[in-house]
This record gives C-alpha cells, sequence and structure tokens, in this order.
C-alpha cells in the first residue's frame, strides 16, 4: 500500500510559538511523471485578483474498458509548501488532486523550500482557496471527462478541513453540478477545524503569548504572522471576521439531501493542541440527537496522538479510503472511547 510522503507536522491554522510550523519531509524517490498543471480562479482579496496552480497527479493507470475513474483531492494545513511534486498515496487511486497557494511556485533546488511571492502570497485568504478548491475540482471533472464515471474522496487536514468542507458546500450549491456531485463519495477530515478563529486562537494561546498575538494583530504587524506563522496579516484578519469553520460548513451541507449522502470520515487526535477534539464531539452528539433521516453520515475517531498526521492515522485513512474506491462502503463505525 503507498504510503503519504510527507509527515505533516503541526499543520495549522496558527501555532502556539516554539512549535514546528510546517515540517514535511520528502521521501526518497522523486514523482516519476511530472502533473497535469491548471491555473483556477481564487477570487480577489484586496483588490487582487488571486490565482493558484492546480496539479493533478497521475497514480495507478487507468485500466482500459474500466468502468470508473478514481480522484483522490487533499488539501493539508496552512503555511509555506509546494504540493507539486506530492505523489498520490491513496491506495489505488488513478489521479490526485492537489493545489498549490498563490504566490507560491515549486522549487526544484529545494523542495522543502519553495518560491514565495510575499505581495500575493501575503494576501492569501482561507476563501481564496475554498474558491480555488472548488474551481480544481470542475477543473479535473472536466479534464478526464465530465461523462466519464468517477469515484472522487475530498481530504483535508487542519486548515484542509476547512477549504474542502466549504468547497463541498459550494459545490452542492451549484444546481448545474448533479453529475459531480454524486461523484463524490466521501470526505475525509483529520486535525478538524470545528470552531470559529477567535475561539481557536483562544484554545491556543494563553497569557503573554496571547497578549503578543493580539498586539500584532492590531497593529497589523505582518511580520510577526509571517516569522511565527508563515501567514500574512490578513490571512488572520480574513479569518477571524469570517465564518467558515467546519462546523458552519456542515451545517449547510446537512440542508442538501445529496449532502446527507456523503459520508463523512473523521480522525481526530485527543492531544491535539491546535484544534480542540471536544467539538468534534460536540458536533457529533448534536448530529445523533437529530431524526435519522436529518443525519449527516457522520463517523469520528479518536487517537492518543496529537494535531499530526502520524502513521496510525494515515494507515486507518489509506484502509478506509481503499474500501470507498473498491465499493461503495457506508460502514458506522463506534467510537474509539467512551466520553463520561
Amino acid at each position: 500500500m503507498p504510503k503519504l510522503n510527507r509527515v505533516l507536522l503541526s499543520i495549522g491554522f496558527i501555532l502556539i510559538p516554539g512549535f514546528l510550523f510546517c515540517e514535511r519531509a520528502l521521501a526518497d524517490t522523486p514523482t516519476v511523471t511530472p502533473p497535469i498543471t491548471a491555473t483556477v480562479d481564487g477570487g480577489m482579496s484586496e483588490g487582487r485578483h488571486l490565482e493558484c496552480m492546480a496539479y493533478l497527479h497521475s497514480g495507478q493507470p487507468v485500466t482500459q474498458g474500466a468502468p470508473l475513474i478514481t480522484l483522490h483531492f487533499f488539501q493539508p494545513g496552512a503555511g509555506m509548501y509546494t504540493t507539486y511534486f506530492d505523489p498520490p498515496w491513496a491506495p489505488g487511486v488513478n489521479y490526485y488532486l492537489t493545489l498549490e497557494k498563490p504566490g507560491i511556485t515549486p522549487n526544484p533546488a529545494d523542495r522543502d523550500n519553495p518560491r514565495v511571492d510575499r505581495s500575493i502570497y501575503d494576501y492569501t485568504t482561507t476563501k481564496n482557496l475554498i474558491t480555488c478548491a472548488q474551481n480544481a475540482l470542475y477543473w479535473a471533472d472536466n479534464y478526464l471527462g465530465p461523462s466519464t464515471e468517477k469515484k472522487i474522496i475530498l481530504g483535508g487536514h487542519s486548515e484542509g478541513t476547512v477549504i474542502v468542507s466549504n468547497a463541498l458546500n459550494q459545490i452542492l450549491s451549484d444546481p448545474t453540478k448533479s453529475h459531480l456531485q454524486s461523484e463524490i463519495k466521501a470526505i475525509f477530515l483529520s486535525g478538524v477545524a470545528m470552531d470559529e478563529m477567535p475561539q481557536i486562537v483562544r484554545y491556543q494561546l494563553q497569557g503573554k503569548a496571547y497578549q503578543q498575538f493580539m498586539h500584532a494583530y492590531q497593529s497589523q504587524d505582518d511580520d510577526y504572522f509571517y516569522s511565527h506563522f508563515q501567514l500574512g496579516w490578513y490571512w488572520m484578519y480574513s479569518a477571524m471576521n469570517t465564518h467558515e469553520s467546519v462546523s458552519d460548513a456542515l451545517l449547510a451541507i446537512e440542508n442538501f439531501p445529496q449532502g446527507r449522502k456523503i459520508p463523512i470520515e473523521i480522525f481526530q487526535g485527543l492531544l491535539d493542541k491546535n484544534v480542540p477534539y471536544q467539538s468534534v464531539i460536540k458536533f457529533e452528539d448534536r448530529n445523533e440527537a437529530l431524526p435519522v433521516n436529518q443525519q449527516l453520515l457522520l463517523s469520528a475517531r479518536y487517537y492518543e496522538t496529537g494535531h499530526d498526521l502520524d502513521p496510525t492515522v494515515i494507515s486507518d485513512m489509506e484502509l478506509l479510503m481503499g474500501s470507498y474506491f473498491q465499493s461503495d462502503s457506508t460502514v458506522k463505525p463506534a467510537r474509539m472511547f467512551s466520553v463520561s
């Protein structure tokens, strides 16, 4: 079974000072085939029109006469990195779709340190990335043949959970995309940002650290956010003043009949210092209290781990993704621990 070749360490919206922000360890084996690329629209930010590069990486060859194509889209968390060199990691998947954030370009000489145009990158917001993700999926669906049958799994980690859940909501809101809607077989979320950004900041930072953060925020100290979190101040300003949490997106998805048919698979660490696992439990309890015909197909797994995608979580993701690509599994496992 292929393994994820980058270990995602402490990738979050923001991080407690002293944590590594975005260490992504490269595998020794380079990507064999360069991805197919396209420029996709990311909308406006502070008068700037932003765009993302979308990369369609080739995985397992499509067997001649195969009844469908499998596609995995995965969005990691906040921070500076390139996805250009990432190989597919879902078992047996034909194509792997990733995004390059506005202002980021790959650096073949040093894969861990992409080139960054701060005049663009510093004005990128989560909202721009949601728009990019939505348009990247439209592009990939069209490129692979809009009438070709596909199985698509969406995935996100940390900020990526906000991006993919909101992108799914936008796709479900588009009446012209009913075929694409039916092709999305599941959404996988890890290190889930259920809460709004002000609540996440208060969860992460206390005392002097919180005071320093608020001083930098109020003084619009771009260098502080860039040096501490690899983000522009405007990203944080936008996040603190918009409603784009995973909870908000799932509540909207709940209103669509097709949305209630798409399994939502959650993988959450009990030791996560970036986002609280209690918020996942709260949403899970709320969902289970609804009448069955109004519930989301939501299943959560909890691990004795932090915010990182550790090998156990990745292995469980791979096994479950493999079952979705091989059959329309909607198994709803029990919680892995009890809440007193």
